[in-house]
């Protein structure tokens, strides 16, 4: 159990967030002689956590308290081999995500102060499994998403939580690297009894979501989104409950996105290369669910869609009662499907949807109306279809 101490408004920069408190409430040892350790000489271990290249975080702590607290630090300290006061080298978790871990096993207030910060404690919770912390980085993160860091937050709850919760992803090892003695025997080797943080963090999956759906026009032209991995992409491009101004937007993010994923491989940006990094997220547009005008100025022009795989969906287009195709194998029911298309007046290449005066205070905006597209232009599907044959 974890029990937040206190909540503290600071006067900080815009994407820092309240600080919250939480402690450690229940456990084997003395909460009053345990809150003194990290403050005075009475540790026997030091953890030198490697930040960077030459750069290394001290983080001391007492074998007794974190042993008793903790199965990874339990099997660390079951083989014999380590010493009073001796370093142990720790790597692949941040610095003061390992110390919040340290102080929280201590029964020390751990401080999360921002977004960063809980997202670098949740890490080190997973890995050292420690569900009660995973919980609390899970709650601040939870009340303090916003359109600048909200994919972020997804991206790495995706990486570092269960795979109970992670569609697409291999369980990463929950083995902590440690590079000097003692080390810790394989987690195979013994079965302590774990709190499953999957559900927590399927909590946070669904609230980033849903924050995602409400502002989706707004975050698939993001840079942010040109950044997340091939599975986050997917994860996000396949929801019907995008708020959109029409599916078009999902193909100009996903050209983006492609672009960028071509100079990450050292690749050309060629169509073709744009098509082989996309892959099967090429079939995660709603193609049937576009205008002619916004298939032609999307799929035609970008020349992403091969000319064989243009006359499939014209000919889809026209016979709204096919729902299969020899060429395409995903369902033509999936590529009609829409999303929740908004009206709304477009307004650049940044946002979308004209911003009201009145901004909601995650920093989410609502949309304008305006008219849809002149029904002349679905006509120019027949000519398309006469081109092809």
């Amino acid at each position: 159990m974890w029990w937040k101490v206190a909540t503290r408004q600071q006067h900080c920069l815009a994407d820092e967030k309240p600080s919250i408190q939480y402690i450690k409430r229940h456990g084997k040892v003395h909460k009053r002689k345990s809150s003194t350790i990290l403050r005075s000489n009475s540790y026997d271990v030091l953890f030198l956590v490697e930040t960077e290249p030459k750069n290394v975080w001290r983080v001391p702590a007492q074998r007794k308290i974190i042993e008793e607290n903790n199965p990874v630090f339990k099997a660390m300290f079951s083989q014999d081999i380590w010493a009073p006061r001796g370093q142990i080298s720790v790597s692949d978790v941040d610095g003061r995500g390992f110390e919040n871990l340290i102080k929280f096993l201590h029964f020390e207030p751990v401080d999360l102060r921002s977004v960063h910060t809980a997202v670098a404690t949740l890490h080190a919770s997973q890995q050292y499994l420690c569900s009660e912390l995973t919980e609390c980085c899970v709650d601040y993160l939870g009340k303090n998403l916003t359109i600048s860091n909200v994919l972020q937050v997804l991206q790495h709850v995706l990486l570092y939580c269960p795979s109970g919760c992670r569609p697409n992803y291999e369980a990463p090892d929950p083995t902590p690297a440690l590079t000097s003695d003692p080390t810790a025997p394989p987690l195979e080797s013994f079965t302590p009894v774990i709190q499953d943080g999957s559900s927590v963090c399927s909590l946070l999956v669904k609230k980033c979501l849903d924050f995602i759906d409400k502002n989706a026009s707004i975050l698939l032209n993001s840079e942010e989104f040109e950044d997340l991995d091939r599975a986050a992409v997917e994860l996000i491009t396949k929801r019907d409950t995008l708020i959109l101004f029409d599916e078009l937007e999902v193909f100009d993010a996903l050209k983006s996105w492609a672009i960028c994923e071509c100079k990450r491989q050292n690749r050309e940006s060629t169509p073709a290369d744009q098509r082989n990094v996309l892959g099967d997220l090429l079939w995660t547009i709603r193609y049937l669910a576009m205008s002619s005008e916004q298939f032609m100025k999307g799929p035609v022009t970008s020349q992403l869609l091969l000319p064989e795989e243009q006359e499939q969906l014209i000919n889809l287009f026209l016979n709204s009662s096919s729902h299969y195709s020899d060429l395409i194998e995903v369902d033509a029911s999936y590529l009609r499907r829409k999303r929740n298309y908004q009206d709304g007046v477009k307004q650049g290449k940044k946002g979308r949807f004209r911003k009201n005066s009145d901004k909601n205070k995650d920093g989410s905006f609502e949309c304008e109306k305006r008219t849809t597209d002149s029904p002349y232009v679905e006509k120019f599907f027949v000519f398309l279809a006469l081109i092809f044959e």
